[in-house]
């Protein structure tokens, strides 16, 4: 089709300018939020070491524990700092202080942390700001903002403050005064209701995403959960005892493990994809994943939700002769999602065996079989020993099982 010069003009002013208009669109677009990880451990065993240089990859920055406050009481953390700055990514230093109400008077808490400023920089990290996290009471926000305004006073005024922060705020006008005295805040949205409501629900974290966005005016990260507990409660609901992944157990028998769902959580990341809030910069991890951490997630599954790739757990039985000729059996998952490992049907020609760890042997009519507890959990590359069996015909060394 021919055009007239007067048409071509229109039409290529009209191409430009609405390629202008992308391009224009496409540079006020904020960047892609970005991934981090609280590193929580109060002790940094060499697991811990291993898991920053192995994951720092996935990672834009850390956030490192490093002073614990209860009451009066001041507890150090220890970090590996040469650890920390060979990763070579930003580094906030995370003040925890315990209790709802009344945090430690500012220049008591500055003769700490000033000190541990000056270690963590002169060691070569890349401290960016001090986090502080407190869960004060909303009844409080007043006070805590006046504590807030304070301590930026007698911070460096290089380094960001930055605050976790409770959905539960979302309903005090106070709130506005205290997102005013920070740099930017971190919205937790785990573990924040009762027991009965679960450890995260991806339903809920949205909506108080999306109305901490409309509140703020300044930046914001949500943190995410990857671990899980184990609570034991009263008749009334009452949290009597938590585990995390610490070795000894307080919870007893009446404990049950309460997880979050990589899946939910992936769920929340593709929704706020779609409908971002404004302001919304970044996610905290909480919290990195650390070989032998029996309640936090592994490496792979929270590796596989930030690059949104797709969430399932395979798993492998493994066969193994030992010398007193019986075989040696343990499952491995080989996917990319920690799950219950599986119920194994054993060949019918399988008459003896018995099982070993988190394993049961029972019987049916037919055959037996080799049962997971109900609260037994394989992360994704682990493997582990479930019993052993002797059988009147060979095995496979391997095999898949649903």
């Amino acid at each position: 089709m021919i055009r007239s010069p007067k048409a071509t003009a229109l039409l290529a002013a009209s191409l430009c300018m609405s390629f202008g208009l992308v391009l224009a669109s496409c540079a006020r677009r904020a960047p892609a939020p970005e991934h981090e990880a609280y590193i929580w451990q109060r002790q940094w065993t060499p697991a811990v070491v291993a898991a920053v240089s192995l994951q720092q990859s996935v990672f834009a920055g850390w956030r490192v524990l490093g002073l614990q406050v209860i009451g009066s009481q001041k507890i150090g953390v220890r970090p590996d700092l040469a650890a920390l700055a060979r990763s070579a990514r930003p580094v906030r230093l995370v003040v925890r202080i315990e209790g709802a109400r009344e945090p430690l008077a500012v220049p008591e808490l500055m003769d700490r942390l000033s000190p541990l400023i000056d270690e963590w920089r002169s060691a070569g990290l890349d401290l960016s700001g001090i986090e502080i996290d407190h869960d004060c009471a909303t009844a409080a926000l007043d006070d805590y903002a006046s504590w807030l305004r304070e301590l930026r006073g007698a911070m460096p005024s290089e380094l960001k403050l930055s605050i976790t922060a409770l959905p539960s705020w979302l309903d005090s006008s106070a709130l506005d005064g205290v997102l005013a005295t920070v740099d930017d805040s971190v919205l937790q949205v785990h573990a924040v209701e009762g027991p009965d409501r679960g450890l995260f629900d991806a339903d809920a974290a949205m909506r108080w995403t999306q109305a901490w966005g409309a509140r703020t005016p300044r930046p914001f990260a949500v943190a995410l959960p990857a671990y899980g507990v184990r609570v034991d409660t009263d008749a009334q609901g009452r949290v009597r005892a938590v585990d995390a992944e610490a070795d000894i157990e307080r919870s007893g028998a009446s404990g049950r493990e309460l997880r979050a769902d990589p899946r939910e959580v992936a769920k929340l990341l593709r929704e706020l994809a779609d409908d971002r809030p404004e302001h919304l910069s970044g996610y905290l991890w909480f919290r990195l994943p650390v070989a032998g951490d029996r309640r936090g997630w592994s490496a792979t599954a929270l590796a596989t939700v930030i690059a949104g790739q797709a969430l399932q757990a395979r798993f492998v039985v493994e066969s193994a002769t030992n010398a007193g000729g019986s075989l040696d059996l343990r499952v491995r998952n080989v996917g990319t999602l920690d799950a219950r490992p599986p119920l194994v049907d054993l060949p019918s020609h399988c008459r003896l065996g018995d099982a070993l760890g988190r394993y049961r042997l029972q019987s049916t009519k037919a055959a037996l079989q080799l049962a997971p507890d109900p609260d037994a959990w394989l992360a994704a590359g682990e493997r582990m020993d479930i019993g052993w069996v002797r059988c009147d015909e060979t095995l496979e060394q391997e095999w898949m099982v649903q």
